[in-house]
């Protein structure tokens, strides 16, 4: 949710004050960095083929030029890259609460408790 909402005031940022930008391509090339992750090359390749297929779509109906386009998939993958790897990395006590932490070790106790059979 956090990516979702940080990428989305950025494409709005460059919007306003610089250049109008594919949020469709914006939308498909974020998901394309967590695909790559999680699920790996091949579903991130089909993804960025979609992205590109989007994109030109968009130049074609005439919404968007190819500059625009590049620019939503060349911004929006680095900096969905940096939202969900980067940042967790380097600054881990903003993503892990204290409530969070308390319901982990709720779980943790109550499942070993259920285990010994208590």
């Amino acid at each position: 949710m956090f990516a979702y909402v940080c990428n989305t005031t950025l494409a709005t940022v460059i919007t306003k004050y610089l250049t109008k930008v594919s949020v469709h391509t914006w939308g498909i090339a974020g998901r394309s960095v967590a695909i790559l992750y999680g699920l790996g090359a091949v579903p991130f390749v089909l993804v960025v083929v979609v992205g590109l297929i989007v994109g030109s779509t968009r130049v074609k109906l005439g919404y968007h030029n190819s500059a625009q386009v590049a620019l939503s998939f060349l911004t929006a993958v680095p900096f969905t890259w940096l939202i969900l790897y980067i940042i967790p990395a380097v600054v881990p006590t903003i993503f892990r609460s204290k409530l969070n932490q308390a319901f982990q070790k709720f779980l943790v106790s109550g499942l070993s408790s259920v285990l010994r059979g208590g």
